[in-house]
């Protein structure tokens, strides 16, 4: 699900704590963690891998998770802090990048018109 045109660089030191998770679990350590190609069961502990997993998550399956592993309770619930977002962009700034949001779109390639086929887009007056 991740590709080398997402920012998939790993800083020093979180690779050090993946690391620091390998030899706790004895896990095979690699030279270097990468998420593409993922190279380690660690990097199931980067922050993209563990929204990529979540957002591929059913209705149902999301449910189980919020019903069996409740947040403690002076934690905010996920549903307050960060409101569901649409799964397609509602509008553009004036600068954007067409290959990342063609990529985002799931679209291989094509240009501007390709993508406004590809989203609906709400007329108003």
């Amino acid at each position: 699900m991740l590709s080398t045109l997402d920012n998939i660089s790993i800083p020093e030191r979180q690779e050090a704590a993946m690391k620091e998770f390998c030899k706790f679990f004895h896990e095979p350590i690699p030279e270097k963690v990468t998420l593409v190609p993922c190279n380690s069961v660690v990097a199931l502990l980067h922050w993209k891998v563990l929204l990529l997993l979540a957002a591929s998550l059913s209705e149902d399956e999301r449910a189980y998770w919020v019903l069996n592993f409740q947040a403690p309770e002076d934690v905010q619930s996920v549903a307050e802090a960060m409101p569901i977002q649409p799964k397609y962009p509602e509008a553009f700034d004036a600068h954007f990048l067409l290959d990342r949001t063609l990529h985002r779109l799931q679209l291989q390639q094509g240009g501007m018109k390709d993508m406004m086929d590809a989203v609906p887009v709400e007329e108003r007056r």
